[in-house]
């Protein structure tokens, strides 16, 4: 949304005496992993959510030359925007380390020592959640992973990004107390284009959509645009228009999902003291 907390005031209030609308085109949000996480939920079947992680490991070398050097909480909104929407809460505070050295022109741009920052946030429901973010000088197989851990059951990202995800589930000892152990599988995700107008479904599956046999282009075929989360986003805006109500991702949602990794980085500048997020 920004990259400094005055960014997101002028947003804020922007948005709010011109009376139009405003989202944040947060792609973690539709994807296929997290409407599955979402689904787990509402089933039942992650129970109480005891903890949540996210991570965005990628290396931005080579990049336009405005990225270069950029706090990695500065872009951490992939890793901290899916933990936000989970919880049904906000973020209220944050502690945040900054780790590892770069070379000394990466460092001038933003006066930023930090190519991986790891922060634990504080939810004002009681929730605490971690995101870790690298973006230069560290090799790491890219990644935006969602993790959500529960008293029933825990999804867990592949190690690749595109790699399948894994739910393990609590089973019950003989007697139908805690102690029976868990069970792993490995999940082939669905996708979610039944929440998309016919006319637009295609493009959650990318170029192998298939017009002569949709139905399995669309169970089947490749993510189109960050797994796929792109006509959704299109379609939330577009709709909030003409439905003139606010969109999901507002400028609260959005401002609190970008004001804690803003606030992370400013905790890892001071070895991890604790930082309070402003509420939008």
């Amino acid at each position: 949304m920004a990259v400094s907390l005055d960014g997101i005031r002028r947003i804020t209030e922007a948005t709010r005496k011109s009376g139009k609308n405003y989202m944040m085109m947060e792609t973690t949000l539709y994807t296929y992993q997290y409407f599955y996480v979402k689904n787990l939920i509402a089933q039942g079947k992650i129970g109480r959510i005891q903890f949540m992680r996210g991570s965005h490991y990628q290396d931005m070398a080579n990049w336009p030359d405005y990225w270069m050097g950029l706090p990695p909480m500065y872009y951490a909104t992939h890793a901290i925007g899916p933990m936000v929407a989970l919880s049904g809460s906000r973020i209220k505070r944050v502690n945040c380390f900054g780790s590892g050295t770069m070379e000394e022109w990466l460092t001038k741009p933003y006066n930023n020592p930090f190519p991986v920052e790891s922060a634990l946030f504080e939810f004002e429901n009681g929730l605490k959640g971690e995101a870790t973010r690298s973006l230069f000088e560290t090799a790491r197989e890219y990644q935006e992973g969602l993790f959500v851990y529960g008293s029933e059951g825990s999804f867990e990202w592949g190690f690749r990004d595109n790699d399948a995800p894994y739910f393990t589930a609590a089973v019950p000892a003989a007697d139908s107390r805690r102690g029976g152990g868990t069970r792993t599988e490995i999940i082939d995700l669905p996708n979610y284009h039944q929440a998309l107008p016919e006319e637009i479904q295609q493009f959650t599956v990318g170029g192998k959509y298939d017009p002569l046999n949709p139905q399995e282009s669309l169970k089947k075929g490749a993510g189109g645009g960050h797994h796929g989360s792109h006509p959704h986003l299109v379609h939330e805006f577009v709709r909030s228009i003409i439905e003139e109500r606010k969109p999901w991702i507002d400028e609260v949602l959005g401002g609190n999902i970008t004001a804690a990794g803003i606030c992370a980085h400013e905790s890892a500048m001071q070895n991890g003291e604790p930082v309070v997020v402003p509420l939008f």
